[in-house]
């Protein structure tokens, strides 16, 4: 079967981590994914308001109008599945000047190109009248509208008011007003708003170093959090880390390049003075744009302190014994340039150039063996530093892996082209960043996908090569057991709904009710059965046909999801990755989390979910323990994640095009 791998532990979810040191908690990005546009559209409190006559002529800049990049600061607010919370802000917004006419693009969150003009008045203030049409979607026509900030309880819409101040180029909202996008012109049902608003002429400048100056190859070294190990202070919570950095030393000037993996371009500027190299935070590394939607991403630095962790400087000290920068800040890669919730996160970091001449490379570590959809993938981290703990150069590393079939016999593995569809010639040797697209993947961790009688091993290793002036010294083999009396790889079904075919699979919309569920709906898929009972509520259970991405959803109101395994086989993990959640869903036993995904995790053969109201869900996969011997893994592990370029999730490529995988583009 055909796949394709997500090299970046960014998937939509988009996990980013609070950091509350030394690890972080598990955190939803807010993105338009995360927003709850079809809910109920309240500000702060419900309120009714009469549909109005529709404009729908967009507002467009005049030609010759002098555009102008702003900045924006403030609170931008988004209803979510928990309720209203903040969005993260657009990186730059455009304000245009045409005589007394000013025009400001970016304030609706779901239509970011449109714009909405006003007038200078004369008394220091830009007036742009509400109800200003800005686009239509699937859920219909939307509007940018003023509303009190004063009475949350009023209905009436009021005109939108910005203070200018020409002389130090701001226009600030005014603060009796908020900005609402809603979907009628006179209505303050709000899908978003501004609570506050300052727009400051002039954009955020990336670091852009010299270019006459060759720059350094340096490895950070260190730790980073574990996906999902919450709020401990284990050290098992963390894994090490290693990664290549460039460094251009101009004088006191360094500029570090390297620090985010999602914009490994990034630069940041420090100085370095008395054997300190300081590097401010809050530097701006860049937006990381995902399905369209662009991510500003900030250098920040965190020192702990004895109850909290706050914003500094980071500060590396030269040791000039073993010639490396030390460092006691956190070092972060976020959305914010003074939040601690991370894209990426180093502690404990050292710099370190790589040494000259040969050397014996570390072990490889963190290294897994299991079973997707796509086949057996083994992933693992290979230390680019020797067994003494000194940095290595990556482009001199390599890997081999090896199995053994229980008789002691350590057999090296090879990728044999007739097995591996991108490769010319059968290989057994892989330089560290050595990929095919396809079956192999470089980066922290490597990806690997296995062929082979791959049921029969009983132990499988990787090892280590470096290779310097000629000579290649090797590492000791990391070997997993492939056997035990603990299961070692789950084996996991999907129930996959978006992937149903809307040739043949009968759907519900509002003018037909093909796809409602009136008896039980039995549907197996591998070990696990699942059973949809009908509805209790008014509206009853159903296949859905969801307009925004013509993919079907099973959309509940009422009743149960009961899920039964085989015998011997106890589920583990349910994942619900749903457009809507509702938190009122319970299950029998184990524990049922809010999210998306909602997960269930225990161990029993039997789970009933009890569905409270509206809960839309596009994918379950329910992970199941194997007795004993290889089994299989869930099918929503981060290797399975694909979507297209309209940001809908695909299970495989269907036909030649671009995909996303891992936020990047990839040609099929």
């Amino acid at each position: 079967m055909k796949k394709l791998f997500t090299l970046i532990v960014l998937s939509l979810s988009f996990m980013m981590v609070t950091a509350q040191r030394p690890a972080g908690i598990a955190k939803p990005m807010r993105t338009a994914s995360t927003l709850q546009k079809a809910a109920p559209r309240t500000m702060k409190a419900m309120r009714l308001q009469a549909p109005t006559v529709k404009a729908t002529t967009l507002v467009e800049v005049p030609d010759g109008a002098q555009v102008e990049t702003y900045t924006p600061s403030g609170t931008l607010l988004g209803y979510a599945s928990s309720g209203w919370v903040e969005v993260n802000l657009p990186v730059t917004m455009q304000v245009a000047f045409s005589g007394q006419d000013v025009y400001i693009q970016g304030l609706a969150y779901f239509f970011p190109k449109a714009w909405i003009k006003g007038t200078m008045d004369g008394t220091g203030r830009v007036v742009f009248p509400s109800g200003q049409f800005v686009g239509t979607d699937s859920q219909g026509d939307e509007y940018i509208v003023g509303g009190s900030a004063t009475d949350e309880t009023s209905t009436e819409t009021m005109d939108i008011v910005f203070n200018y101040e020409a002389e130090s180029g701001t226009l600030t909202l005014d603060e009796s007003v908020v900005i609402l996008e809603t979907g009628e012109a006179e209505s303050v049902l709000a899908f978003t708003y501004w609570e506050t608003l300052t727009l400051t002429k002039g954009g955020v400048e990336v670091v852009t170093p010299p270019d006459e100056i060759e720059a350094e190859q340096w490895i950070l070294m260190g730790m980073t959090p574990k996906e999902g190990e919450g709020e401990t202070s284990n050290e098992e919570s963390y894994r090490n880390v290693s990664m290549p950095l460039n460094i251009i030393f101009a004088g006191q000037d360094i500029y570090v390049q390297g620090f985010s993996s999602y914009l490994p371009e990034a630069w940041v500027k420090g100085t370095l003075e008395e054997n300190a190299l300081t590097i401010p935070s809050g530097q701006y590394l860049g937006a990381y744009n995902y399905f369209g939607t662009d991510y500003p991403m900030f250098f920040v630095g965190g020192l702990e302190g004895d109850e909290d962790i706050t914003v500094d400087d980071v500060v590396f000290y030269l040791n000039t014994e073993d010639n490396i920068f030390e460092t006691e800040h956190d070092i972060f890669v976020s959305g914010e340039p003074e939040s601690f919730e991370y894209f990426d996160a180093y502690m404990f970091a050292v710099l370190q150039k790589p040494i000259e001449g040969p050397a014996t490379p570390a072990a490889p570590e963190e290294v897994i063996l299991e079973k997707d959809q796509y086949g057996y993938v083994t992933t693992f981290c290979l230390p680019m530093a020797d067994t003494n703990g000194y940095a290595l150069k990556p482009a001199q590393l390599s890997y081999q892996l090896y199995y053994d079939m229980g008789d002691g016999q350590e057999t090296l593995y090879v990728a044999k082209a007739d097995e591996y569809e991108k490769l010319d010639a059968d290989m057994s040797t892989f330089a560290y960043d050595f990929t095919d697209g396809w079956d192999i993947y470089s980066g922290s961790p490597i990806t690997f996908y296995l062929y082979g009688d791959v049921t029969s091993w009983k132990r499988f290793g990787v090892k280590s090569m470096y290779t310097a002036n000629d000579e290649t010294h090797e590492s000791e083999i990391t070997w997993i057991e492939l056997e035990g009396e603990e299961p070692i790889i789950l084996e996991g079904s999907g129930f996959d709904f978006n992937a149903y075919d809307t040739q043949t699979t009968p759907y519900s919309t509002s003018n037909t009710h093909d796809g409602d569920i009136t008896t039980d709906l039995v549907i197996e898929e591998g070990p696990v059965t699942l059973t949809v009972s009908p509805s209790e509520a008014n509206t009853p259970n159903r296949f859905w046909l969801f307009n925004t991405t013509q993919k079907i959803q099973l959309r509940l109101y009422g009743g149960s999801l009961t899920f039964e395994s085989e015998e011997g086989r106890p589920m583990t993990t349910i994942e619900f990755h749903n457009g809507k959640w509702n938190e009122g869903n319970t299950a029998d036993s184990g524990t049922l989390t809010a999210g998306n995904p909602a997960t269930w995790t225990g161990n029993a053969e039997k789970v009933v979910v009890s569905i409270a109201g509206n809960t839309q869900l596009d994918k379950i996969v329910v992970t199941t323990a194997t007795p004993d011997g290889i089994g299989e893994v869930s099918t929503t592990s981060l290797s399975g994640r694909i979507y297209n370029l309209q940001g809908m999730r695909i299970s495989q490529p269907t036909q030649h095009g671009v995909y996303i995988i891992g936020g990047r583009k990839v040609v099929k």
